[in-house]
């Protein structure tokens, strides 16, 4: 994994914005292009995450041009045409991010939580049951839920650019694009 040099905006900004509430050290992000999605993963759950949030961190020049300086595109992270070949993962704990290949993030990942237990036929059947009973009383959320879901995540995210543009922009040096 390669250490980038870029603004990790204190918790919860970018958790928020990402649509993550997770309870990981590390957090892998990138895009796919399956659904054409941001997409999260924690090592133990993974999953859709809030493509505006997304892109908002990505395409900010401070971030985009950390990434850059790697020499690796930012499109190594995926897009709506290719998949992704590297993650970007957030140590959400010492706030400081990781260019790693899809390889290498799945490792770090897995490695941050203890290995899982093999499950007994009554536990899994036990899982079974909840999870029919969750189907079950599943109730869609109505178009009031769903507005007011967008809004915090419109929210969300405008914390995320303020929070960004008030980071300095970094020096270009010997940058070679």
């Amino acid at each position: 994994m390669i250490q980038l040099s870029i603004p990790v905006p204190p918790a919860p900004i970018l958790e928020d914005a990402l649509g993550y509430a997770g309870d990981a050290r590390l957090l892998s992000v990138y895009w796919t292009p399956s659904g054409d999605e941001a997409m999260l993963d924690d090592g133990r759950q993974s999953g859709d995450g809030a493509p505006w949030g997304y892109l908002a961190y990505l395409d900010d020049p401070r971030v985009a041009l950390g990434i850059a300086t790697t020499g690796i595109t930012r499109w190594a992270l995926g897009s709506s045409d290719e998949p992704h070949t590297h993650r970007l993962v957030i140590d959400l704990e010492t706030r400081t991010a990781y260019l790693a290949t899809d390889a290498e993030a799945v490792a770090a990942l897995s490695a941050q939580w203890p290995p899982a237990e093999p499950m007994t036929a009554a536990e899994m059947e036990e899982v079974r049951r909840s999870i029919l009973a969750a189907l079950a009383s599943y109730k869609a959320p109505s178009a009031a839920e769903v507005q007011t879901a967008m809004a915090a995540n419109y929210a969300a995210v405008e914390r995320l650019r303020q929070w960004l543009n008030g980071q300095p922009m970094p020096d270009l040096g010997e940058l070679v694009l």
